[in-house]
């Protein structure tokens, strides 16, 4: 369920990313920080269900757009083997 509502809002928010936008998109400006949070969230919920590909594909967009990484999704990385070895 979690992983439904992830992505489903990560899909509402990434719509709203023209599709020939080639730049970052900064964590200072507030209202982008949703979009942030909801792909941590999803990041979260794919890692929960054993998608590992999954997660790993939205941990480098979030990196990629957000290299300073004010929600520390690079942490996620040394757990993914752990978790996805279950």
């Amino acid at each position: 369920m979690a992983l439904t509502y992830a992505n489903h809002g990560l899909s509402l928010t990434s719509a709203l990313i023209p599709k020939t936008f080639t730049g970052s998109i900064s964590w200072d400006v507030s209202s982008n920080q949703a979009f942030y949070k909801l792909m941590h969230a999803a990041i979260l919920a794919n890692l929960g269900c054993g998608l590992r590909e999954a997660a790993l594909r939205l941990i480098n967009l979030s990196l990629e757009g957000n290299p300073d990484d004010h929600l520390g999704v690079r942490f996620l990385l040394a757990e993914m083997p752990v978790e996805t070895a279950h």
